[in-house]
């Protein structure tokens, strides 16, 4: 039997024989029965309390079952109530919720998937109920990228407005390191706003002494260090073409390669350090030097610019016999660094000077 206060369909279950009914006007105050109740109207109650669990249990995708008193709490777990697809366009999207919501009153809370990512200001049409304006958190109007194809947000009822919950601009997003030399594409993370990227120019290399005879030395100064820059970018970066600058590579014998630039498109570059320089050989006894390789020289591309560091000069001075800077090369440090200058005792085969070490572009990538 059918009851009119099952508003959605013949209830799961009315008593043990249908033996049910309404309460009277009379028999109400404030919305709960009071008085006398006869078996009939505490089946209906009984009844109809069950009815609305059962109801929540099947919406949530849950088998109704007496014995499991954790259901009702599981289906509020699940969400499902609250939880839609993004149908519509990117900018004007639609959901359907179920049960069809009566109204869309404030704090109501939808967990939205999004389908496509959005290009400037959105709606959200909720079963069919009125397309009203999705805003950030702070309740401005949405920018391109604010609704991520794939992601998930939660969406507050407020003013007539579907707010993103925890929405903040400026979050980090992501970090992309480019450190191999030569040329990428740089593809932003979906959802970035503006970036700051940092360029690091390679390093020069260390000039290689060139060979000696007896009562001979030689010596090859350090290469300088790459420039280094920063800058903070709101616009145009997606796409752009970032160069890593390859290190400065040693000679044997000669003097060092130069470091090459790193740059993110036009927009920020920093300039490669020098190689060392070589001296020799001559006799022992006789004083000489070498300069290092000349400091990457600072950019104006820039938010920040900073130059390189000159590489280390070396000087024989007369008598002193072979100094401690004829030791085996060794490698440059971290990205960008010069590469160690050397030296070479008496009777000894012309070396390769050590090379630098790349360049590096960092991109960090904001909301």
């Amino acid at each position: 039997m059918a009851d009119p206060i099952y508003t959605t369909g013949d209830p799961v279950w009315n008593s043990l024989e249908d033996n049910t009914r309404v309460p009277l006007t009379s028999e109400l105050e404030s919305g709960w029965p009071c008085g006398e109740v006869d078996p009939e109207l505490l089946n209906f109650v009984s009844g109809h309390a069950w009815n609305l669990v059962h109801n929540m249990l099947t919406i949530s995708g849950l088998t109704p079952s007496i014995p499991n008193l954790h259901q009702l709490a599981q289906s509020i777990q699940s969400g499902k109530v609250n939880y839609a697809v993004a149908e519509g366009t990117a900018n004007a999207l639609t959901a359907t919720l179920s049960p069809v919501p009566p109204s869309l009153p404030d704090g109501m809370m939808v967990l939205l998937l999004v389908g496509s990512t959005n290009t400037g200001a959105a709606t959200l049409n909720v079963n069919t109920l009125g397309a009203d304006a999705i805003v950030n958190t702070n309740g401005g109007a949405l920018i391109a990228g604010d609704l991520v194809a794939g992601n998930v947000v939660q969406l507050i009822r407020r003013n007539s407005q579907w707010r993103i919950a925890g929405n903040s601009r400026g979050r980090l997003l992501n970090t992309q390191v480019f450190k191999t030399p030569g040329t990428s594409t740089y593809t932003p993370t979906p959802g970035t706003q503006y970036v700051e990227v940092e360029v690091q120019g390679g390093g020069g290399a260390g000039g290689g002494p060139p060979a000696t005879g007896a009562g001979q030395l030689s010596i090859g100064g350090g290469g300088g260090s790459g420039a280094w820059a920063q800058k903070l970018i709101t616009s145009g970066f997606s796409g752009v073409t970032v160069t890593v600058g390859a290190a400065g590579a040693g000679a044997s014998g000669a003097a060092g390669g130069a470091g090459g630039a790193s740059s993110f498109g036009a927009l920020v570059s920093a300039n490669g350090g020098g190689g060392g320089a070589v001296a020799g050989p001559a006799a022992n006894t006789s004083n000489f030097n070498t300069s290092g390789g000349a400091a990457g020289a600072a950019g104006t591309s820039g938010d920040i610019n900073s130059a390189g560091i000159n590489g280390t000069g070396y000087l024989v001075v007369s008598g002193t016999g072979v100094p401690p800077f004829a030791a085996p090369s060794r490698f440059a440090g971290g990205p960008g660094a010069g590469g160690a200058g050397n030296g070479n005792p008496e009777s000894t085969a012309a070396r390769v000077g050590t090379d630098g070490q790349p360049g590096i572009v960092i991109v960090r990538e904001y909301a």
